[in-house]
Order: C-alpha cells, then sequence, then structure tokens
C-alpha cells in the first residue's frame, strides 16, 4: 500500500455480530472519525462502549456527543473533526505510549462496567421506575 499501513491494517469484510466482541478486542485501538453533516451529528457512538468494553481504546472526533462519551468515560482521546494532522498525531502517541493505552483500558473499561453494562442499565432503569410510581 502507498501509505506503507499494510502491515498495520486489515480491512475486513461482514463480520457476524457474535463475533465483533472478538474483532475489537484484537484492535490496537478504535478510530471513529465521525464529521457533522448538515441533518445528522453523532447521537451517542454506540461503538465506542463497546469497543471499551472489549478492551480497546478509542480515538473519537469532536462531532456530536463522542467528545462527551469520551470525556465522561476516560478510555480515548478526541480529535477535531475533520483536522487529520491531529488525528494522525493522536494515533502516534497512543501506538508509542503503552502506558497511556494501558491507562485509557483501565478507565474506560471501569466506567463501561459500572454505568453502561446490561446489569448495570437494568439497575438504573428499575431505579428510576421505583422513583416514578412512589410518586403516584
Amino acid at each position: 500500500m502507498r501509505l506503507g499501513i499494510d502491515r498495520r491494517v486489515i480491512f475486513m469484510d461482514y463480520i457476524k455480530h457474535e463475533n465483533i466482541p472478538y474483532y475489537l478486542s484484537l484492535m490496537d485501538l478504535l478510530i471513529l472519525p465521525s464529521e457533522t453533516q448538515k441533518n445528522w451529528k453523532e447521537q451517542f457512538g454506540r461503538v465506542i462502549i463497546e469497543a471499551m468494553a472489549c478492551g480497546t481504546p478509542v480515538l473519537g472526533s469532536s462531532c456530536g456527543e463522542i467528545p462527551r462519551l469520551i470525556q465522561k468515560t476516560g478510555g480515548g482521546l478526541i480529535f477535531r473533526e475533520g483536522n487529520y494532522e491531529e488525528l494522525a498525531e493522536c494515533i502516534v502517541k497512543l501506538l508509542n505510549d503503552e502506558a497511556l493505552r494501558n491507562n485509557l483500558v483501565i478507565r474506560g473499561g471501569n466506567v463501561v462496567r459500572n454505568e453502561y453494562s446490561l446489569e448495570a442499565v437494568a439497575s438504573a432503569f428499575v431505579c428510576n421506575l421505583k422513583r416514578v410510581l412512589r410518586g403516584f
């Protein structure tokens, strides 16, 4: 390949849903380079949570809710959307700093388990339901 990344990048075809966690856990990092459009911006970035749950640090653009989610979880770095020089700097930083990657994996994984796992979401739902029902 022209950029010499063919030794580091693997392009995949369709992956069955049940196999996605396996592939996410193999990644050195996940990049979500979303860009705001006239009629759309990233609403949540579920793949960010999925990657962190699989022990993968994240690089996300400043599009929509991506920065808030990454800041809340502490599991990744943010670059300004459309700024691919800044993205490249973040990639190099993460690939060259194992301690930083490990720190992001630990922080992101902890928040995902505590706030976004099925158990955490179900528990929050039950608590909110009880609170609402007490008001009647």
